[in-house]
C-alpha cells in the first residue's frame, strides 16, 4: 500500500463548504481510480490547517493521480 499526503491552509469559516466539496465531488472522482483504496483528512478548525491522506494499492495507481 502507498500513501499520498496533502496540506491546505484555508480560513477556518471556508472548513465546511471544503468539506461539502470533498463528500460530493472529490471522494466519488477518487472512488473512480483504479487503485484507490480510502482515505483520511484530518481539520483543525482554528488554524483552517488541513492534512489529507488518500491510499493506494501501487505508486502506479498514486501516481497517475
Amino acid at each position: 500500500m502507498f500513501a499520498r499526503v496533502s496540506e491546505v491552509e484555508a480560513r477556518p469559516e471556508r472548513l465546511d463548504e471544503m468539506h461539502r466539496e470533498g463528500v460530493e465531488h472529490i471522494l466519488p472522482a477518487l472512488r473512480m481510480q483504479e487503485g484507490f483504496n480510502g482515505g483520511l483528512v484530518l481539520a483543525d478548525r482554528k488554524s483552517g490547517k488541513v492534512l489529507a491522506v488518500t491510499f493506494w494499492e501501487s505508486e502506479q495507481a498514486m501516481d497517475i493521480t
